[in-house]
């Protein structure tokens, strides 16, 4: 009687687990179908289309907006209305680009002294993929006409690699600078006074990534890591050290630590390493520099996914985003709403390259295809809201995860919300 009760029970259960296993996946294409917000970017459009995505964004101080590759010019066409829908109707008083962190933060600042013009900090401080792009010179003229408002839009960056030529002079001479009126005793030893400022110039160098000498550059990282981390460790023992070259200085460590384990083959750790820094500079920013701010995130989808693995259970995982990691931040992990970007067909190409790429066809039962099928443009959905509503929901689907590559994953967990659009075009050269 005993083992036939056990049967009955076991027997029970797993057809209740199979009923609601059935459900949830019918019930989330149901919800992605039913909850569709279509987005309306013509320039005379006011902002009542995006009232769903702001209720659903709710109190965030941090919105980080994607895109599968940085040659998908559409989606920069829809980032630049849903910038002035954050600014205008939210709040968002910061846009953060996956640039370099040293010199956008001190081209601002030269910016509102008045020593250089915004077009000038714009070409010389943000990567030439958004740049050089046409379809974003919308949201450039935006921050533009903003600048001289009482609530003007601030431009920084939070990425640790250095990309213009120009940014080695200034950088040198800054840290140098600032070392040199810092109270540490590294300043007074012999290898600060005589080869300091030469291996700077020999890090910054090998920033320009190139297979020669392989080995000696590796021994050389090593060995310039070890100093740098010694100048950290000793200012951290002082009090009233500047915060801002404080991080600059823990940025040239990152980079310098992802350079060397590119050198040595293993670019999972590389990306880890800069997407680990990258959350770092951007919690600097929300606490310290900005901390009565909000800001948006214009980066890759790759770097704000809450986890790179398209298995998000996966056990040995070496690379972690910086998504992932600054939503591990407790003071930001419920006040940051992630928006990825995905589309059904097209082609995307950079402004900074001649080739242009066609999308790969998305599978017949992913997402997008849900949405292409339903006659949808260019649409918000808020996976935020279906995971509250169902919380055990644990089956994966198929979707465009990060450039322009479909996965089957559990993606509501991978992003708050995504925005959908049917055909992506390339970017167009800026005449710029």
């Amino acid at each position: 009687m005993h083992y036939i009760s056990i049967r009955k029970i076991a027997l029970f259960l797993i057809i209740v687990c199979s009923n609601n296993l059935a459900y949830s996946q019918k019930d989330f294409k149901d919800y992605v179908i039913n909850n569709i917000t279509p987005l309306d970017l013509s320039d005379d459009a006011d902002f009542n289309s995006f009232d769903n995505l702001g209720n659903a964004i709710g109190d965030s101080k941090i919105v980080m907006l994607g895109e599968q590759d940085h040659g998908d010019g559409s989606t920069f066409l829809v980032k630049a209305k849903l910038i002035k829908y954050l600014h205008e109707k939210k709040g968002f008083d910061v846009l953060a680009f996956e640039s370099d962190f040293y010199s956008l933060n001190k081209a601002w600042s030269l910016v509102t002294a008045g020593q250089i013009s915004l077009d000038s900090a714009i070409l010389t401080s943000i990567y030439p993929v958004w740049t050089n792009c046409q379809q974003c010179d919308k949201v450039f003229k935006y921050v533009k006409t903003e600048l001289n408002n009482k609530n003007p839009l601030i431009l920084t960056g939070f990425d640790n690699q250095l990309v213009f030529k120009n940014v080695f002079k200034n950088l040198k001479t800054d840290i140098i600078g600032y070392l040199d009126t810092s109270d540490i005793s590294f300043i007074n030893s012999n290898y600060y006074k005589n080869n300091f400022s030469t291996d700077v110039d020999s890090l910054l160098k090998i920033f320009r990534f190139n297979k020669e000498n392989k080995n000696s550059k590796i021994k050389f990282l090593n060995f310039f890591n070890d100093t740098l981390s010694t100048i950290l460790f000793q200012l951290d023992s002082i009090k009233n050290y500047n915060m801002c070259y404080y991080k600059v200085i823990k940025n040239l460590i990152s980079f310098s630590t992802e350079l060397k384990y590119i050198y040595e083959g293993n670019q999972l750790m590389s990306d880890s390493i800069r997407d680990k820094q990258m959350a770092e500079n951007l919690l600097w920013l929300a606490k310290y520099k900005y901390p009565e701010k909000k800001i948006i995130v214009w980066a890759a989808n790759s770097h704000i996914i809450k986890n790179r693995f398209p298995d998000f259970n996966a056990k040995n995982k070496t690379s972690y985003s910086m998504g992932n990691i600054f939503t591990g931040f407790k003071e930001f992990s419920e006040k940051t709403y992630i928006i990825g970007f995905t589309g059904y067909s097209g082609s995307y190409g950079r402004a900074t390259t001649e080739k242009v790429y066609k999308i790969p066809s998305p599978k017949s039962k992913s997402i997008e295809a849900w949405l292409h099928e339903n006659n949808n443009s260019t649409c918000f959905i808020d996976f935020k809201k279906f995971t509250s509503l169902h919380p055990q929901f644990g089956e994966p689907f198929w979707m465009n995860g990060s450039n322009w590559q479909s996965y089957k994953s559990n993606w509501e967990r991978a992003f708050d919300g995504i925005i959908y659009i049917d055909e992506i075009l390339p970017c167009v050269k800026s005449k710029n």
